[in-house]
């Protein structure tokens, strides 16, 4: 053999390349090599053939090593990877360094980028079941903004542990160990001193996985095949419930069936960022089986206490199984709190040994509630049952092809509020099919109070929806505002009419509200009314609030005008008045930032544009006002004009003064687009 050097130099659409290759031959005719490679802005994406993941980096390595096969092989490198565009990210820098010996790979990674900063040693072991050791200490790894996951600012810390025996995702096993580790979303941080997650396979092909952390604890154990459990569980609910399967290949022996338990032990992570609003107690439980080869399932879980938007339920229980290809699931719950008592309000609202049973199978869906308020001083209870059947049948709406159709139905309706009985009247249905959903028949009757719905929920034009109130309470609606963080009270009588107007929403009402309060603010009798007017083809629009006291009527507010639905950019002509409106009654809408709110505002506007972009006019004298601005933890008064122009609101010479009776003077003005954009300008 001969010694041989070159060195070559390639310019490119791809990139430009300088390489330097030399093999030398040393004692016993060992083969030496060196290899050193600078590239700039190559393509690797392009040469690879996978442009989804790489695009273009800048390469500076070198390898150098001998040997005269693959088994005596010894290579050393090192290098640097700059500008590293990977799945839509660019890396800054990434620097390596490590030696390959005896089907051994032993490195260093060391990443330094603004959203990803790590160092790691790594051990790669070639042999018959491949080896995979790795120690890492992530500095920081921004995972939402370095595109590896769809949230964004999320990102975490940590000291990591892993190895893995195999690399086939099948008989795979080792385990993952994160120490002093510390996750964040946006700029809420949370720590997590340990998570262990551990892959497992013993003799008989018995599969376990198993998590242990602060927050939660998971095991899932069985005859199964990892890659394929999506498409098994596929399968079992499609037996059931005859969706549209996936579709796959026919499983081998031994894949039948999953064992899983798990534990939540800290439940602040999915309150605060999954699901807002839903807290679990500690200590709650869930189990559950899938028998893949028998079509069979079981689930089970208990909870001393969910809380959901302020609704609390206590002592939970909930169970699942498969019977004669049929699933039934039963609730069970001691008792749901729906309005605690306050300092003001000491009234309790709540349901006691509340029960829900249903059964489900391809077509058709059974289900009964029940609760029974026993220790209560109002007779409380409830016996609700009804069905929902799925069938298919000519759309005589639009025309004869066969579309699915879901009916839902109450068959029976015993309750018991508070010593009121409630009921729904009998041949009722919601219908959904490729029309929309309609409404049959929907009474709903509480002592006095009554509410009809019927007609077609608006999708097309000619649709109707019908309500009709009569002497109905509405603070029946507070589980439905609640949630939305106000409240409405008052008696109504009269009904709203929702249709569409060349395809935008359009109400035709008639309603009168007796002592209608918002967020417990009472404001007054309202009467609504919107009619429409064929000379224009517009929706008149009328609202009044008066309010009735010792000295007589007095209009709270007023709002008179036009809404032209085919007039797309001139839509809303609308004249808005408000003599003395407590502001009180606003609060819940901006309590995050301010509470403790008082006084009155008066005005006269103009709201005109459309609804996509509304202008508001006009101008409004707020009168003994005083707020307390949360961040600041800080009480502030003031009495000012506030004016509202096509673009901007404006508060110029206000004069505040805390309560310690410090005053201070404030112009300013709060430019928008269209109420989009804000921005403050304040001096």
């Amino acid at each position: 053999y001969e010694d041989f050097v070159s060195n070559i130099k390639i310019n490119a659409n791809d990139g430009a390349v300088d390489a330097h290759i030399a093999f030398t031959h040393v004692e016993n005719d060992t083969l030496h090599f060196e290899l050193s490679l600078k590239g700039d802005s190559v393509n690797v994406g392009h040469l690879m053939h996978q442009e989804q993941l790489f695009g273009k980096m800048n390469i500076d390595v070198q390898f150098s090593g001998q040997g005269n096969s693959t088994k005596d092989l010894f290579v050393t490198g090192k290098g640097m990877l700059t500008d590293v565009d990977f799945m839509d990210y660019n890396y800054r820098r990434i620097r390596f360094r490590g030696r390959y010996l005896d089907d051994s790979l032993v490195g260093n990674i060391r990443i330094g980028d603004q959203h990803l900063m790590l160092d790691t040693d790594a051990l790669l072991h070639f042999g018959q079941t491949p080896v995979v050791k790795l120690r890492a200490h992530i500095v920081k790894a921004d995972l939402g903004d370095l595109k590896l996951v769809p949230i964004s600012g999320f990102g975490l810390s940590s000291h990591a542990k892993l190895q893995l025996k195999g690399f086939d995702l099948k008989t795979m096993t080792g385990f993952l160990t994160l120490k002093n580790s510390k996750l964040w979303f946006e700029e809420s941080i949370y720590q997590i001193d340990s998570l262990n997650l551990v892959k497992k396979m013993n003799a008989d092909s018995i599969h376990a996985i198993q998590l242990y952390s602060d927050f939660a604890d998971f095991s899932m154990e069985g005859k199964y095949d990892i890659e394929t459990i999506p498409e098994r569980i596929d399968d079992l609910i499609n037996h059931f419930f005859q969706t549209v399967s996936k579709g796959f290949e026919a499983h081998s022996q031994g894949e039948d069936y999953v064992v899983f338990e798990g534990e939540i032990k800290d439940g602040t992570i999915i309150k605060e960022q999954f699901v807002p609003g839903l807290t679990f107690s500690p200590a709650t439980t869930f189990d559950g089986k899938l028998d893949f080869e028998n079509s069979l399932f079981r689930a089970g879980m208990n909870s001393e206490k969910i809380v959901y938007q302020g609704i609390t339920f206590n002592d939970n229980s909930l169970g699942i199984k498969t019977k004669d290809d049929r699933v039934f699931v039963a609730f069970n719950n001691a008792r749901i709190v729906i309005k605690d008592s306050t300092e003001n309000d000491k009234t309790v609202f709540g349901i006691d040994n509340l029960e829900v049973k249903a059964n489900v199978g391809s077509d058709s869906l059974s289900y009964g509630i029940f609760w029974d308020n026993k220790d209560s001083l109002l007779t409380n209870y409830g016996d609700i049952e009804g069905y929902l059947t799925t069938s298919t049948s000519p759309d005589s709406y639009r025309d004869s092809t066969p579309t699915p159709m879901s009916t839902f139905v109450i068959s029976k309706s015993d309750v018991m509020i508070n010593d009121t009985v409630w009921a729904i009247a009998e041949n009722n249905s919601i219908q959904k099919d490729s029309s929309g959903i309609t409404f049959n028949n929907i009474e709903i009757t509480g002592g006095i109070s009554k509410l009809y719905v019927d007609g077609q929920y608006p999708r097309y034009q000619g649709d109707s929806l019908q309500l009709v109130f009569n002497n109905w309470v509405l603070s029946n609606f507070d589980m439905l505002t609640r949630p939305l963080n106000f409240e409405l009270d008052g008696r109504a009588n009269g009904f709203l009419d929702f249709s569409l107007a060349d395809g935008k929403p359009a109400i035709i009402s008639d309603l009168n509200i007796q002592d209608f309060q918002l967020n417990n603010e009472l404001l007054g009798n309202v009467h609504l009314m919107n009619t429409w007017d064929n000379v224009n083809n517009s929706i008149f629009v009328k609202m009044q609030i008066v309010k009735e006291g010792s000295s007589g009527k007095g209009e709270i507010m007023a709002v008179d005008g036009y809404y032209y639905p085919f007039n797309k950019d001139e839509s809303l002509d609308i004249s808005i008045s408000f003599n003395r409106f407590k502001l009180r009654a606003l609060e819940p809408f901006v309590s995050v930032y301010l509470s403790q709110i008082e006084g009155v505002a008066s005005g006269d506007m103009k709201l005109r544009g459309n609804t996509d972009k509304p202008e508001l006019t006009g101008s409004v004298e707020l009168h003994r006002t005083a707020l307390l601005v949360n961040y600041l933890n800080t009480k502030y008064s003031f009495s000012n004009s506030v004016e509202f122009r096509t673009d901007e609101v404006v508060f110029d010479h206000l004069v505040i003064y805390d309560t310690l009776g410090n005053k201070a003077e404030i112009d300013g003005s709060l430019s928008h687009n269209h109420f989009k954009d804000p921005r403050f300008d304040v001096k």
